[in-house]
C-alpha cells in the first residue's frame, strides 16, 4: 500500500467554498420581501442574450419561429 496522498484539487476546494458561500447568503435572504415585479424569470435553455427579445415578443414557440436546436442528423440508414 502507498503512503502517496492524493493532490489536492484547488477546482474542487474553490467549489466548496463558492457552495459554502452562497448557502450562508441564501440563509440570510428574506425570500417573502422581494419584489416579484421587479425580477426577471429566465427559463431552462434560455440565456440573457435573448432577453431583449423575449421582453418584447415573449417566450415564442418553436413552431412559430421556425428555430432549432437540433442540427440536421442524417439518418440512420445512411450512416450504416
Amino acid at each position: 500500500m502507498s503512503n502517496e496522498s492524493k493532490p489536492i484539487d484547488a477546482t474542487d476546494i474553490l467549489k466548496q467554498e463558492h457552495r459554502r458561500i452562497v448557502e450562508e447568503r441564501l440563509k440570510r435572504i428574506n425570500f417573502d420581501n422581494i419584489d416579484k415585479e421587479d425580477t426577471v424569470t429566465l427559463y431552462h435553455a434560455t440565456s440573457s442574450y435573448y432577453l431583449n427579445s423575449i421582453l418584447q415578443s415573449g417566450i415564442l414557440c418553436r413552431a412559430e419561429t421556425n428555430n432549432s436546436n437540433w442540427a440536421e442528423q442524417p439518418s440512420v440508414d445512411k450512416m450504416t
